[in-house]
């Protein structure tokens, strides 16, 4: 039986927060990468949104919209649907921030290795209820 591909499996966990201390390279950084927000690096519940008018960050509480549980099934309906509604989640693992998952992270290597390895067990069945 195949693994169960899961939203923690895919995130991005090594992630570059916040720091007050160095908020002009953090506003450079992001401008130049064209990041919106930075998470936080004193408190998970919190990101710093890129104002690009007065070249600073506003803090924001980061929504339920945006946050998504790490067990959660990668193709489950409702990850389309949270994606919908955010390109950029932040992963909750265990009830602790351990990353963040964009949509084009189901372009990884593990995605398309499960992808395959579903349509082969479907081939497989297949193969066996054709010859009875």
């Amino acid at each position: 039986m195949t693994k169960i591909l899961r939203i923690s499996d895919i995130e991005t966990k090594e992630i570059l927060f916040f720091d007050a201390e160095f908020k002009e390279k953090c506003f450079k950084f992001c401008e130049q990468r064209d990041i919106e927000f930075l998470p936080s690096l004193d408190d998970s519940t919190q990101i710093y949104v890129r104002d690009d008018n007065d070249r600073d960050f506003k803090v924001e509480f980061i929504s339920e919209q945006r946050k998504i549980d790490g067990f959660q099934r990668a193709f489950d309906l409702q990850v389309l649907n949270a994606f919908r509604q955010n390109h950029l989640l932040f992963v909750y693992t265990e009830g602790e921030f351990s990353g963040v998952v964009h949509f084009s992270d189901f372009n990884k290597s593990i995605v398309s290795i499960y992808l395959f390895e579903v349509l082969f067990q479907y081939e497989k069945i297949l193969r066996i209820f054709l010859q009875e």
